[in-house]
């Protein structure tokens, strides 16, 4: 969590809508590149329907997207190279969403 100070200029403890959406992001690139499913899927909902572009085409469950995103890691011997460039985050306190560019 990151201090923060409101548009009032008081300070929130939570940090920015813009600032927690870049941290997700952060989150994300960490979790593959240590293989770690765990952390990648934290933030899913339990009936999370994840889709692919290979057979199954869908998973339905946080433990079946865990299972294929372990399968999807397990076929890099080393470390999976994912970076994020030209990130955009556009927030709100109601609402946020982002999109970049990995290779």
């Amino acid at each position: 969590m990151c201090r923060a100070r409101s548009r009032r200029g008081y300070e929130t403890g939570i940090a920015p809508p813009e600032e927690e959406i870049r941290a997700v992001v952060a989150e994300r690139v960490a979790a593959i590149h240590a293989k770690d499913p765990g952390a990648l899927g934290d933030r899913q909902a339990e009936d999370v329907v994840a889709f692919d572009v290979l057979p199954p085409l869908n998973a339905r469950g946080k433990g079946a997207v865990a299972q294929r995103t372990q399968a999807w890691f397990d076929g890099y011997p080393a470390r999976i190279g994912y970076d994020v460039e030209q990130l955009e985050v556009t927030a709100s306190d109601d609402v946020g969403f982002c999109s970049f560019v990995y290779h």
